[in-house]
């Protein structure tokens, strides 16, 4: 049984929201949107579908915006012109992007961001009753405070924001919120959208200000177990904050070379793609060595399974493993007294992506593929009406894995993995760490699966009645799939969750990479 005086957990998330427009295709949009997004790529190396620049809108002549996009690298001071055809006719408002791009027909407005995201996802998963009670059986006091530059939940209907808002103590601070316009693009049965940000800016010294000035959150934000951020407060916790604490970075782009070098040698867990890895793997060493940084090989983290899908591709694992031996290196893995940590989590897109439980009996990574057979997820699970399984929407996948990550570094899985224990597995500790991280994260690749599916960045295209259920299915599934791989761990082991499609391969951290060294399982 779970020893339940250690469940008292307090998630504090610092928060600068940003006021997302989404644009709906019109026919001419998506190409001229296409053009820039190719250009983008071809003549300025950036391969994001997220850029952060300054947009300003100039004139309109016709329905047709004319625009200058500047501030897209800190190393050339470029200038792009570039024409979107809005539609819109007889604006005389400002001519800033926000309000002339709001101007468009079926403009969306929302809240979003990175932390704005796992904010809501958090508040979505407890608006679930049924879960709520099961935390509350099993003695898990659950405390949420969120330090937003604005309501976090101001654009939801009023009924549903005030039950957010009382599942949360919401503590606003003196910043800013940030700015984005997302653009729908199209390119020959292939499409995506272009997001184009506001600078992201610290959070540190409004949320010192709210500390030194509000004894009573000051007091809170001591008890806090768990901190979420998009960029480094390393200072405020080294002064406001209990040691002991679990730190997650989940790094806007502006913060990523930031994170990577002022998170050298800290157990800090950052939540990447495989991309954002290799570059922060490739400035941990510049950092380690001294050397200039062309001179550094990017470590490449690519996908353990073979193009099947079926099988392990060794060559591919063993360069996996090869590259999070430097990230574990110079990135240590948290480590929580008592209980497992989920640590390591990075995407790899479309094929799947991996986290490592890191317990009593050692270090697990587990590398899960996306699902397989997803009519019956979405039809049980999510919203039809939020659905479009037309297209892909890459905002806030990520930040669906970095909610889960959260949870379940303060949640122990194996509340919802032990009513399906037979005869005295629950006696098993490496059975039960390994059907936890396969639980962890297999979910990540079911929730982002849900994301890349929905025009919102959070988990409001799921039924908050269901979250329980699907705990315990996924709970089920990956005890399922733990009790077919627990005795092959001393080489990497193959395994499918055969409800949902996901192909699961577990190896120990350093086995496949380095087999010489002593791989201690104690």
């Amino acid at each position: 049984m779970i020893n339940k005086h250690q469940l008292q957990s307090h998630i504090v998330l610092v928060n600068q929201k940003v006021i997302d427009l989404r644009l709906k295709s019109n026919g001419l949009l998506e190409d001229e949107v296409c053009r820039l997004f190719r250009g983008l790529q071809k003549y300025l190396y950036i391969p994001s579908n997220k850029v952060t620049a300054k947009l300003d809108a100039l004139r309109i002549e016709d329905g047709v915006v004319q625009c200058t996009i500047s501030d897209l690298t800190r190393e050339l001071d470029i200038n792009i012109h570039h024409s979107f055809t809005l539609g819109v006719i007889g604006y005389a408002g400002e001519m800033d992007a926000m309000s002339v791009f709001s101007k468009v027909e079926g403009a969306e407005i929302s809240d979003g961001g990175n932390i704005q995201n796992t904010t809501v996802n958090l508040a979505w998963a407890f608006l679930c009753g049924p879960l709520r009670d099961r935390l509350e059986s099993q003695g898990i006091s659950l405390r949420l405070t969120v330090v937003s530059s604005s309501d976090p939940f101001a654009t939801f209907p009023f009924a549903q924001a005030e039950a957010m808002r009382n599942l949360f103590e919401v503590q606003i601070f003196d910043l800013p919120d940030r700015s984005g316009i997302h653009l729908p693009w199209v390119d020959e049965g292939e499409n995506g959208t272009l997001s184009i940000n506001t600078m992201a800016l610290s959070t540190g010294e409004a949320l010192e200000k709210l500390l030194n000035n509000n004894k009573q959150f000051a007091k809170a934000f001591k008890d806090g177990t768990c901190f979420v951020s998009a960029d480094p407060i390393y200072s405020q916790l080294a002064r406001f904050a209990q040691p002991g604490y679990t730190y997650i970075i989940n790094a806007s782009t502006a913060f990523r070379s930031e994170v990577a070098v002022v998170s050298y040698d800290r157990s800090v867990i950052l939540p990447m793609n495989e991309g954002e890895a290799g570059d922060v793997c490739r400035l941990l060493l510049q950092r380690h060595s001294g050397e200039e940084l062309n001179k550094i090989r990017r470590p490449p983290f690519t996908s353990p399974l073979a193009t099947n899908g079926r099988e392990i591709d060794l060559d591919g694992l063993r360069q996996l493993d090869r590259s999070l031996d430097i990230l574990k290196t110079y990135i240590p893995s948290h480590r929580t007294l008592n209980r497992q940590s989920f640590v390591c989590p990075i995407s790899f897109g479309a094929q799947g992506g991996l986290v490592i439980g890191s317990g009593s009996q050692g270090e697990i990574a587990c590398f899960t593929s996306t699902p397989a057979k997803t009519d019956r997820l979405f039809e049980e699970f999510c919203d039809p009406d939020s659905i479009d399984r037309s297209r892909i929407y890459e905002m806030g996948a990520g930040d669906a894995v970095a909610t889960i990550i959260t949870l379940f570094n303060e949640i122990e899985p194996r509340i919802f993995i032990e009513p399906f224990f037979e005869g005295r597995e629950g006696e098993n500790r490496i059975l039960i760490e390994l059907a936890s991280t396969i639980f962890v994260s297999g979910l990540g690749r079911v929730v982002g699966n849900f994301l890349i599916h929905t025009r919102q960045t959070n988990w409001s295209c799921i039924k908050p009645a269901m979250f329980l259920r699907l705990l315990e299915e996924m709970a089920q599934e990956s005890l399922n799939t733990a009790r077919t791989m627990v005795n092959k761990l001393h080489a990497p082991a193959i395994g499918e969750m055969s409800q949902c499609g996901i192909q699961v391969v577990a190896w120990r951290p350093g086995q496949v990479a380095y087999p010489e060294r002593d791989q201690n399982l104690s």
